[in-house]
């Protein structure tokens, strides 16, 4: 059991709770060379394995999000939805 954060009631037991995020920054995640393990196998059959870089790159973050009930969860993502479409027309 969970209260909704937009309409303010009391969801009942077994009833999913649906994040909605209410921010978001872009962000510029760093270069970080050597983070991630590729396993496999040499040409004699012995296992190997390769470290490979991460390249960052920019993208968005979740700064902050918020319990919601399934009905406002659906609202809030087609209203989410037509936000984008209309920044989409601007730009």
């Amino acid at each position: 059991m969970f209260i909704c954060t937009f309409c303010k009631k009391s969801v009942p037991p077994r009833t999913g709770c649906k994040k909605v995020i209410t921010k978001t920054v872009m962000f510029q995640h760093p270069h970080r060379p050597r983070v991630h393990k590729r396993w496999g196998v040499d040409k004699q059959g012995k296992p190997r394995i390769e470290w490979i870089d991460d390249k960052g790159g920019i993208g968005p973050q979740i700064v902050h999000e918020v319990p919601a009930c399934p009905e406002c969860s659906a609202e809030q993502e087609k209203k989410r939805i037509a936000r984008e479409q209309t920044l989409s027309l601007i730009s």
